[in-house]
């Protein structure tokens, strides 16, 4: 039952809503004051709403039971208003699709909104009870006839219905339930019909407007409205069940004239009817010619004077085929601005609920939510021009429209609250290719207000856009800074920018520094420097042996203005920052001359890094040292190689890398012994060919007294004259994939050479690859040592149960038989 009532309460949520037929107005709303809806002319559509103290049960102590300050007449003196209490505390509610919303105000202090969770719903309230109510004048414009028509709570024989309204000389937009001070009154309707009931308000002013609320009694149970307001001389006067055709009279007008309307069928027929109408420029005919086809024209003549009748008018469909008439049909209005149309559907069987309608701009495109033309204007950076921009999309603009910028200029600065003005200017603005707009402003006042706005001009009438006020020292666009330089400076490696400041700035700026490497796909990134009155700045970089392209931009501190153009690029030097950090690897290869019992010795090494050489290498030194104590260098220029002959038994060269800061300090030894290169170390050396870029070698070492402290491993192609490839390895490990191009049916040479502190040991060579094991065998091999590593650390790590004492006299071989 619980879950029912929860589910009755959230149709009843639902059901509250206007109808979708109905024009909607503007809520008008006053502060610390109940909402009163304003409704449109004819009908409109009520949700009705039970109220009693399960309802206000929030508010019950603030609840009163009558309204001071009002007196009830006509007879209905327990009638109150639904949502209104005393002066000092009263509840408003608001009804949408889905929510209501209600507001507690007191005199001493500001509303306080409710969310529906707050306010108890009773669950013997009447659900799905929304009337619509339809308004005109009879008689001689001093009858106002209401109609009730009850959409979903049927009548009964127990109901009575009660109009209860107060008259008010304020306009609409000042009507408040606080301006109410004076004579409410009740009439009674007469239900007697089917489906309805009909409420007579005699003796109103045209010109006053109305405040009511209905007070349906239904078994002793009130059902109560929210409040709405009316003006009488708004309601549309035509009688139900017609529709009323409108025209403009044509210019110039020089008399009075008199109409005659033709109503004609248009699919051949031949009754056609003649309407003579004296003054008026409209005529109230039948709706049900809406459901066929016919051609309305007008023509006019003098009405006090002989004359001819005019020709007549071009005729208007009152059906056009389509099954949806608008009225009007056309509607010129601006951006934020609320419109109303009525819509009638041929279809009568048919209906369509106000959520499912979208409304489509020229039928082409949705029509957005809040579509405005943006003006936006730009000072240059010598202070004398404006140039203002605005766009307007072609889809939206109509056919045999124009468009215009209209602007005027105050004396000092912009008012807060900017306004159009009829002793405007018309710009002459300049059409560009992406189909926006550009208007220069030339001389300017720095300091005056520019109020500006777009005119629209269309045959339906003419349209301002909000008007914008703009002072050209608040969008000066600088220009940007010059005489950029920038470096790397030395030892700290730190990018040292500097510039100088625009002409026209003051020194309140603020720059950005955009930087990268400079090479073909630049990637920026910014750096960002407020009020720098030495005008540089230091960036810590992460590269510093490469080019670097800088370039900077301001704008006024205070935020005011636009970000000026990007200076030109300045370039930084590749400089030394320190000498290089070490000397090169290298490596030497023997060449001997039996003839001659001579031996050359030409060493090999690789260029130096960027990252070590800090930031370039200008030259090579190569220094000597021979068994009898004689030194001497040498240096290289270019390249990377130098021979020299071999004739002591013992010759150390030392390999250092220079540039404009220095040589290096770490550098490479190499010691050729003669008595050292006939010690072998080397037990065994295989070759496996792993693929075509990769080969594995695999070496053993024999017992020996020397310390190796590295391995170089050389290789070379015998079916080819290329250059000896080799790379130095740590001298603690066995193994080493060597990553090259090799081919299995070609031939190649490995060498693996010890290299001791004291010389250069004997090298061990093979020519050919070891028969490749399959890779599932040396799998299953490494398997099988890891486990034998593993058994021998964890046996390693136990200790011999028989040294234990508790373990002395102890059969262990029993024990293992029992278990």
């Amino acid at each position: 039952m619980e879950r029912r009532r929860s589910a009755l309460r959230n149709k009843m949520y639902q059901q509250i809503i206007l109808a979708t037929f109905v024009l909607l107005g503007f809520l008008q709303v006053a502060d610390a004051q109940c909402m009163v809806h304003q409704i449109p002319p004819r009908n409109f559509t009520l949700p009705c709403m039970l109220l009693n103290k399960t309802f206000l049960s929030p508010f019950s102590a603030e609840v009163v039971e009558s309204w001071s300050g009002w007196r009830i007449e006509h007879g209905a003196p327990e009638t109150k208003p639904p949502v209104l209490m005393n002066e000092e505390s009263f509840l408003c509610c608001l009804w949408s699709d889905n929510n209501i919303d209600c507001s507690l105000y007191r005199a001493s202090m500001q509303a306080r909104k409710f969310i529906p969770s707050e306010i108890s719903i009773s669950a013997s309230q009447e659900i799905d009870s929304n009337w619509n109510i339809e308004c005109w004048i009879k008689g001689k414009l001093d009858l106002l006839v209401c109609t009730v028509q009850f959409l979903k709570l049927y009548l009964r024989a127990d109901l009575k219905l009660n109009l209860l309204y107060a008259a008010s000389e304020l306009s609409l937009g000042d009507v408040s339930t606080s301006s109410l001070k004076g004579t409410v009154v009740a009439v009674q309707c007469d239900c007697s019909a089917y489906d309805r009931c009909e409420c007579h308000l005699p003796s109103l002013g045209l010109n006053h407007t109305l405040i009511m609320w209905l007070k349906a009694t239904v078994g002793g149970t009130p059902l109560w409205s929210p409040v709405a307001s009316v003006k009488p001389i708004d309601i549309d006067m035509t009688e139900e069940g017609q529709v009323k055709i409108c025209w403009s009279h044509p210019e110039p007008m020089p008399y009075p004239l008199e109409y005659e309307v033709k109503i004609s069928a248009s699919s051949g027929q031949s009754s056609w009817q003649m309407v003579h109408v004296a003054e008026e420029t409209s005529l109230a005919v039948d709706n049900t010619l809406l459901d066929s086809s016919h051609l309305v024209h007008v023509r006019c003549r003098n009405r006090h004077g002989p004359g001819f009748w005019s020709d007549w008018s071009s005729p208007y469909n009152l059906s056009w085929g389509a099954e949806v008439l608008y009225f009007p049909p056309k509607i010129l209005t601006s951006v934020g601005s609320n419109v109303s149309f009525h819509c009638i559907y041929k279809n009568k069987s048919k209906t369509v609920v106000s959520k499912k309608i979208v409304w489509w701009l020229n039928l082409a495109e949705e029509i957005p939510e809040n579509v405005n033309i943006n003006i936006t204007c730009e000072t240059d950076g010598y202070l004398t021009q404006m140039t203002c921009t605005w766009s307007a999309n072609p889809t939206t603009v109509l056919l045999g429209s124009s468009l215009q910028l209209r602007y005027y200029r105050s004396t000092i600065y912009c008012s807060d609250v900017p306004s159009t003005s009829p002793k405007s200017e018309v710009k002459e603005c300049r059409l560009q290719k992406n189909h926006s707009y550009e208007c220069t402003f030339q001389p300017i006042f720095l300091l005056s207000g520019y109020t500006m706005w777009i005119e629209f001009k269309h045959s339906l009438g003419t349209l301002e856009s909000s008007p914008t006020c703009v002072v050209p020292a608040d969008v000066v666009k600088l220009l940007p800074p010059s005489s950029v330089k920038a470096e790397i400076t030395r030892n700290v490696g730190l990018l040292n920018v500097s510039w100088t400041n625009p002409i026209f700035a003051n020194d309140d700026l603020t720059f950005q520094i955009r930087y990268a490497v400079n090479r073909e796909e630049i990637t920026w990134e910014l750096y960002e420097v407020s009020n720098a009155p030495t005008r540089s700045a230091v960036i810590q970089v992460q590269k510093l042996c490469v080019e670097y392209v800088v370039q900077v931009r301001c704008r006024e501190l205070t935020g005011a203005g636009y970000w000026s153009n990007w200076s030109g690029s300045a370039h930084t030097l590749v400089k030394d920052v320190k000498a290089p950090l070490q000397g090169p690897e290298f490596w030497r290869i023997i060449i001997e001359d039996p003839a001659r019992r001579q031996k050359n010795v030409t060493l090999l090494w690789k260029p130096l890094m960027q990252n070590r050489s800090l930031c370039s290498v200008s030259r090579y030194v190569i220094k000597h040292q021979t068994s009898g104590n004689t030194t001497w260098s040498e240096y290289v220029d270019n390249g990377t190689t130098c021979s020299f002959p071999w004739t002591e038994h013992t010759h150390a060269v030392t390999v250092l890398a220079m540039n404009s800061m220095g040589v290096s300090s770490i550098n490479f030894n190499l010691t050729l012994s003669q008595q050292m290169s006939t010690v072998s170390a080397v037990e065994s050396l295989r070759a496996y060919l792993v693929n075509s870029t990769c080969v594995l070698l695999i070496w053993t070492l024999s017992p020996q007294i020397y310390t190796i402290t590295s391995f170089v491993i050389e290789w070379k192609h015998l079916n080819k004259e290329e250059e000896l490839k080799w790379v130095r390895v740590p001298p603690n490990i066995s193994q080493y994939y060597i990553y090259d191009h090799f081919v299995l049916v070609e031939k190649y040479q490995f060498s693996l050479c010890p290299v001791f502190a004291g010389g250069v040991g004997k090298a061990t060579t093979t020519d050919h690859f070891t028969k490749v094991i399959s890779t599932s065998v040396l799998l299953l091999g490494a398997l099988l040592v890891s486990h034998q590593r593993m058994k021998k650390l964890f046996w390693e790590d136990v200790p011999n149960p028989k040294n234990c004492s508790w373990a002395q006299g102890v059969n262990f071989q029993k024990r293992m038989d029992i278990l």
